[in-house]
């Protein structure tokens, strides 16, 4: 369940960053095709195409030149750092695994505030997208099949006038291959259909129709063969599909069929030999016979597309100019510029670095002079920050601000006596998807201890739902004594025997000492492998200042366990601060 739901919410934090920056560029291509409303049409459909290219590429495109480096990221970073707003990007992360540690531990933090959500946001919104995904793809793949069928009821022509004028057009357009042709009884649009074994599919009544009409018809469907137009028909079917709830790629779509069909009107008349006028009059007797229906709806080619603009290409048909459709260097030259500009729309910076960016300068107005360390773990900075003294009483909230985006739960953990009053003014919550605040009512001279998740309580969790590492928030306020202030000191060890790094032990060793400088509570946390004799306990002095553990070791051996480890912190002091995690290495002497 673990590995699936991280699957799931990997998946969410790439349909998240995918889904703006298909915006993004949506929105840029439609700006550049506005301001080259006036050229080629070709250009105008690649430039639209882009926007199927962007959706099968990774998110996490990055490039020093491309749009995510000159113009996010630091759109991102002002806007963090004004706090207007906060934009989720995706970051490909690694996924921790379960720890394998063995611990003689005990855990004495019962949770305060352990909320969980039972099915993450990746969750939620996988099995909507599945669905829409699938609902959505077999009504293509349905009505494709049922076109299927119907086209092989239909008459196929294989000689005749029609024939020969497809075969000699096929040549003369330098098609190698030339399409089956079919007649079909229902008014419709003529179309093109078929990647491998394409076809075309013409109204019965188009028997009657001059040889011009029939010209510019089959010309047509060939300039769709010729520019492979079917292949991006069925791009276009899986993108949408994929980007079901995405406004930006429908219309993405229906600009690509609207200047897909103004491309081949233009390439028809560049070369075929047909009159604008004739062109234009023809496609106005095709859109009456069928009544604007086409059997492909939409998701094909044909002369007469769903949501194409009759008037405007009526126009441009009619104020046609020659070389319109001609595709020169210029196009070429804004193509690749919008290629490598536009594509690359992810930041160079890694996510602990926009997390750095994110909280803006110093108070001098400098940037800080080193980056933070990287870490697979959520890490925290909080206002008190651990360690804290002289906190003003007066603090209403106790604010946690974390370095990625995180899920909806909460662990607060620790000795209830321990926890500052949660104030009747507020809940505990998210601010933001970073932002956790603690509402609270603190009183002048006192200890707070508040655990940020435990060994057996992790709901703060990132959208992968790795667990930030059990830590504690300790702290004092305004006129607390000198015993108490003492409380938020982090243990450390003193002295252990045998000693950390020792060499040739006596492996007739019975007990293991480790001594530390403050009184510790009973919790322990030996991890790795532990050389702990059998039916052996580990023990506190009276001070509680050395713990023994029976031990039993083996001649001409090398040894190494921990004090505590990432996960395991119940070595505390006995105000509840844990010891900084200690690696125990020794090796005994070889047999005599």
């Amino acid at each position: 369940m673990l590995a699936a739901s991280s699957w799931s919410d990997a998946w969410f934090r790439w349909i998240v960053a995918a889904s703006w920056q298909l915006a993004l560029l949506t929105a840029l291509v439609a700006a550049a095709t506005w301001l080259l409303r006036g050229g080629t049409p070709r250009l105008r459909h690649a430039l639209w195409l882009l926007v199927l290219v962007k959706a099968l590429l990774p998110p996490s495109l990055a490039a020093p030149w491309g749009i995510g480096a000159w113009g996010v990221a630091p759109a991102i970073a002002e806007l963090e750092r004004n706090g207007v707003a906060r934009i989720a990007i995706a970051a490909m992360t690694s996924i921790d695994a379960k720890s394998t540690e063995s611990a003689v531990a005990t855990e004495g933090n019962a949770p305060a505030i352990n909320a969980e959500d039972p099915l993450s946001i990746g969750d939620k919104f996988l099995a909507v997208w599945a669905l829409g995904v699938v609902l959505l793809f077999g009504v293509v793949a349905m009505r494709y099949w049922r076109l299927r069928r119907a086209i092989g009821r239909m008459e196929a022509v294989e000689e005749g006038p029609l024939r020969i004028e497809l075969e000699r057009l096929a040549m003369a357009w330098g098609s190698r291959l030339v399409p089956a042709l079919y007649l079909s009884a229902a008014n419709s649009s003529p179309f093109l259909i078929g990647t491998l074994r394409p076809a075309i599919v013409l109204p019965a009544a188009m028997g009657s129709w001059s040889a011009e009409e029939i010209r510019a018809v089959l010309l047509h469907e060939l300039t769709h063969w010729r520019r492979r137009d079917p292949w991006i028909g069925w791009m276009q079917a899986a993108v949408q599909a994929a980007f079901w709830f995405h406004p930006c790629v429908w219309l993405a779509n229906r600009k690509i069929r609207q200047e897909r069909e103004a491309a081949c009107d233009a390439t028809v008349l560049d070369g075929g030999g047909v009159a604008p006028q004739a062109y234009g009059e023809t496609l106005l007797k095709i859109v009456g016979a069928a009544r604007g229906r086409s059997l492909a709806e939409g998701s094909l080619v044909g002369v007469f597309e769903r949501g194409t603009d009759l008037p405007q290409r009526l126009e441009a048909i009619m104020n046609y100019r020659n070389g319109a459709a001609s595709f020169g260097w210029g196009s070429w030259v804004v193509l690749a510029a919008a290629v490598l500009l536009l594509l690359p729309m992810a930041t160079t910076t890694s996510a602990d670095e926009k997390a750095a960016v994110a909280d803006a300068t110093k108070p001098n107005g400098k940037k800080p002079v080193s980056k933070p360390a990287k870490s697979p773990y959520p890490q925290y900075k909080s206002n008190p920050a651990h360690g804290a003294t002289n906190v003003d009483p007066s603090l209403k909230e106790i604010v946690i601000r974390f370095d990625r985006e995180m899920g909806p739960g909460m662990s607060i953990t620790g000795d209830p006596a321990l926890l500052p009053p949660i104030s009747q003014a507020g809940k505990p919550g998210w601010r933001n998807s970073r932002t956790f605040v603690l509402p609270v009512t603190l009183a002048e001279g006192a200890y707070y201890r508040i655990g940020i998740n435990s060994k057996s309580h992790q709901n703060f969790q990132d959208t992968f739902e790795t667990p930030p590492l059990p830590s504690v928030i300790a702290f004092t306020t305004k006129g607390a004594s000198k015993e108490l202030i003492a409380k938020v000191a982090t243990p450390h060890v003193v002295s252990t025997e045998p000693k950390i790094g020792a060499k040739d032990v006596d492996a007739a060793l019975s007990e293991l000492k480790v001594t530390l400088d403050l009184p510790m509570g009973e919790g322990m946390s030996f991890t790795g492998d532990v050389p702990a004799a059998s039916g052996g306990r580990p023990a506190w002095s009276k001070d509680r200042r050395t713990i023994k553990l029976p031990i039993k070791l083996e001649p001409g051996r090398e040894y190494r366990f921990g004090l505590n480890s990432p996960r395991h912190v119940n070595f505390q002091s006995a105000a509840g601060v844990p010891l900084e995690p200690v690696v125990f290495e020794f090796s005994t002497a070889a047999a005599k």
